[in-house]
This record gives C-alpha cells, structure tokens and sequence, in this order.
C-alpha cells in the first residue's frame, strides 16, 4: 500500500517567463509514480490556461480545490471537489481556471 499526500496544496509559484512573454500556465507537479499508473497534481491561479493537448493513456481528473473548466469533444464540464472526468486516450482537452484551484490528474498507463 502506498499514502499519496499533497492532493490539495495550492500553487506554488507565480507565472514564469518564456521569451518576451508571461505564460500563465499552472504548476505541474508529479507526486507518484506506479507500475501502471502515475498521480499528478495541477496547482491553477486563477485565470491559468493549460492550452489543447492530448495524452496517450486515458485520464481522470480529479476536483480538490476551486473550479476549473475542462472542455473536450464539444462539452465543458467544471471540475471542483467532489467532481471527476474520465477521458480516453488521445482525446484532445484543454483547461482553464475560474479561481485558484487544485486538480489532481490519474494517468492509467497499465489498460
């Protein structure tokens, strides 16, 4: 048995530079690693932006702290605590914060 902890500290860091720009990304942090799963924590300042990407297991993303909206195949669903998605693999989504927020991301790469 193995104790995940750390599912709902808030973001870390403010945005960081890249180029001329400010990305307002959130923080991604990788809090375990499993023989066919990894968790990772998604700390959001409010108006954070993870642009369209798509990941090659199937996901769920878990609600801890805040809102986010997380749209993908034409529907957005608010993610807050009590509140998960799953998605299949190679689906494109993307994120955006309507608040500080916290997500925690399953990655299930053993399917």
């Amino acid at each position: 048995m193995d104790t995940i902890t750390g599912l709902q500290q808030p973001r870390t860091a403010e945005s960081r530079p890249r180029g001329s720009d400010t990305v307002s990304r959130p923080e991604v942090k990788v809090i375990g690693r499993y023989a066919d799963t990894t968790v990772v924590r998604i700390g959001f300042a409010a108006g954070n932006v993870m642009p369209e990407h798509k990941v090659e297991h199937p996901i769920i993303v878990m609600g801890q702290t805040g809102r986010v909206r997380f749209t993908a195949e034409g529907s957005t669903v608010v993610i807050q605590p009590g509140t998960a998605v799953h998605l299949d693999a190679g689906i494109p989504h993307d994120l955006f914060a309507d608040e500080a927020s916290t997500v925690t991301l399953i990655i299930v790469s053993g399917v």
